[in-house]
């Protein structure tokens, strides 16, 4: 009772406030995601011809030195995702083989496979273990259906994950400096079946000759993907250290990924055949366009 009136909960009224109250929560945390994502671009500044002569010169040669890192690798793996409303994580191991030759196999806290999905960067696999079911298709559409970036998904993921400069020989169509931390961009040219409207941008630090991250902005400059990296100093001279982070932000919805690797080991010969999913007997077999 309240000031002398009796005053009762419709639950059918509560139920509309709770969903009302949910997706203001969530227009709200799409709109600073994209705010935050907006603001995400690096202050980039212009730089002289000859800067740009002896910073193309660099690019190259890091290049060539990069062709004499191993090319695939295996490790233990554990991977968060957040979004403003929930987060969540799993535990695996991963096998990549560059360019975008990928296997993720997902265990239970009891070392059990629970699932799997594996890629060649133009087709998928996954592997349900609960469900019986065997899924492939289309990475492309894939990426469309679940908002990933296609440029992100068909891209040069081994690079990308360990923080590498891209198998195929760049083409730069563009250099600028970073005014915060006079780091330089690289605007990449996309090459390959794999084109998109969207860009690529490679981070760099020249004087380290070390590979800071990628960035991938819509044809409106908006960005879409943002890839950094943890620990890189731990690598001094060798190609690929023990462990490894990769940090994944600026997704739709405000997605952030983290993709933890531990036990890395880069002597294990893979074979295109080690990036296929068998289907086991009695499973369910769905192919999406």
């Amino acid at each position: 009772m309240l000031n002398g009136n009796h005053y009762t909960i419709n639950m059918t009224s509560r139920r509309g406030l709770a969903k009302t109250r949910n997706l203001v929560l969530l227009i709200i945390s799409i709109a600073a995601a994209s705010l935050l994502s907006a603001c995400a671009t690096p202050r980039w500044s212009e730089i002289a011809l000859d800067e740009e002569v002896q910073i193309t010169d660099i690019v190259y040669r890091m290049q060539e030195e990069n062709k004499l890192c191993p090319n695939n690798l295996d490790a233990e793996a554990t991977v968060f995702w957040k979004t403003p409303l929930s987060s969540s994580g799993i535990n695996g191991y991963l096998q990549l083989r560059s360019p975008s030759f990928v296997k993720l196999i997902i265990n239970s806290p009891l070392g059990m496979v629970l699932y799997a999905f594996a890629s060649d960067g133009q087709s998928f696999q996954t592997l349900d273990i609960s469900q019986r079911r065997h899924i492939s298709g289309n990475l492309r559409t894939l990426a469309i259906r679940k908002n990933v970036p296609v440029i992100l998904a068909q891209g040069d993921l081994f690079a990308y994950i360990i923080g590498a400069l891209p198998a195929e020989p760049l083409k730069i169509r563009k250099i600028t400096r970073d005014s915060r931390d006079q780091t330089v961009w690289l605007q990449l040219d996309q090459t390959g079946r794999n084109k998109t409207s969207d860009s690529r941008w490679l981070h760099l630090d020249i004087h380290k000759r070390q590979v800071l991250g990628y960035l991938f902005l819509d044809n409106e400059g908006s960005v879409i993907a943002d890839i950094t990296y943890k620990k890189m100093d731990t690598m001094q001279n060798s190609c690929i250290s023990p462990e490894h982070t990769t940090l994944i932000t600026g997704l739709q919805w405000g997605t952030e990924i983290t993709l933890k690797l531990k036990d890395i080991r880069t002597d294990t010969p893979f074979e295109d055949a080690d990036f296929s999913l068998p289907v086991p007997d009695n499973y369910y077999k769905q192919l999406q366009p």
